[in-house]
């Protein structure tokens, strides 16, 4: 059975005499520390039990609640980095004719100051390398060759005839009457007349893009697209 306060106050124990023992005084002082050390125990121990009963039923029970730890905020999810755009396509369409390479795929008639080729997409590798271009000028007829001697030229190609190392110096007037260019069997002929422009007292040199004088055809700018043909 449990001990409680009352036990320990009423217990008695049986003197003894003529033989050895404990000190009843020390004894008794002993019992009494017990003793009120049980009635702590008790009493804390019957705070304890109301407050859980009370806390049971949703009573006040004078308890510190614990404190309920607060969820952590979610991190704040990073945008998606938006996709950048794809580059647009610099090739040309391909040139195709009963599902195989077309060639006799055709190219710009030449302008005054050069000769602008979109080489198809789909031309074979080894042919975009070699371009002619026949002048006749007021020095004498001129045939400027373009060549690659590795690698082959794509895309949009611009052939300036006065960055050829054969082009006539001091040449005022010429006309454009043939050209051929590598990997396709059309050959272009015709007549564009061209002039340069009036020579600059300043510089000694003829100022400005040569300007189209065939009949019919009215005076225009030449043009200058996509990369230059290294002359040869």
């Amino acid at each position: 059975m449990p001990l409680t306060p009352e036990d320990v106050r009423n217990k008695r124990f049986t003197p003894v005499r003529l033989r050895e023992g404990y000190d009843m005084g020390e004894v008794d002082q002993f019992l009494d520390e017990v003793e009120a050390e049980l009635e702590r125990l008790t009493v804390e121990n019957e705070e304890l039990r109301a407050k859980v009963a009370a806390a049971s039923t949703g009573e006040p029970t004078g308890l510190i609640p614990a404190v309920k730890a607060e969820p952590a905020p979610a991190p704040t999810p990073e945008p998606e980095p938006e996709p950048e755009p794809e580059p647009e396509s610099t090739q040309n369409p391909p040139a195709i004719k009963n599902g195989s390479f077309d060639w006799d795929w055709t190219y710009e008639a030449p302008q005054c100051d050069g000769l602008v080729v979109a080489y198809p997409s789909n031309i074979p590798s080894g042919q975009a390398n070699d371009v002619n271009i026949r002048l006749d000028t007021d020095q004498g007829q001129v045939t400027l060759n373009y060549h690659l001697d590795q690698g082959t030229w794509s895309g949009t190609t611009a052939f300036v005839y006065s960055q050829h190392r054969l082009w006539p110096a001091g040449v005022s007037e010429y006309t454009v009457t043939w050209t051929q260019v590598g990997g396709s069997n059309y050959h272009w002929q015709g007549a564009v007349e061209c002039a340069l422009g009036e020579v600059s007292p300043e510089t000694g040199t003829r100022n400005g893009y040569a300007v189209v004088r065939t009949p019919g055809t009215p005076a225009t700018p030449g043009t200058e697209t996509g990369t230059e043909a290294p002359d040869v």
